[in-house]
């Protein structure tokens, strides 16, 4: 699906997972932005059958407003 909408970050590699992670094969690392702000309900990370994955936090950095960026390791 294509957009015409410009990434902002367009600097990084990017992959698009589904939301489903039984379609595809399990991912080795994660990037989770973190923005403490509360909006409600939310939407699930990722939906289908529970299979639970281990990762490690292999960095992390706290920016001045707030927001966090994670990276994890999936433990093999």
């Amino acid at each position: 699906m294509r957009s015409s909408a410009t990434s902002p970050y367009g600097h990084l590699r990017q992959y698009v997972l589904s939301k489903s992670l039984d379609a595809v094969a399990v991912p080795d690392e994660l990037v989770v932005k973190i923005n403490p702000v509360a909006v409600g309900a939310g939407v699930p990370l990722f939906d289908g059958p529970y299979s639970p994955q281990r990762y490690t936090v292999v960095s992390g950095k706290v920016y001045d407003s707030g927001v966090t960026v994670l990276t994890y390791a999936r433990r093999d």
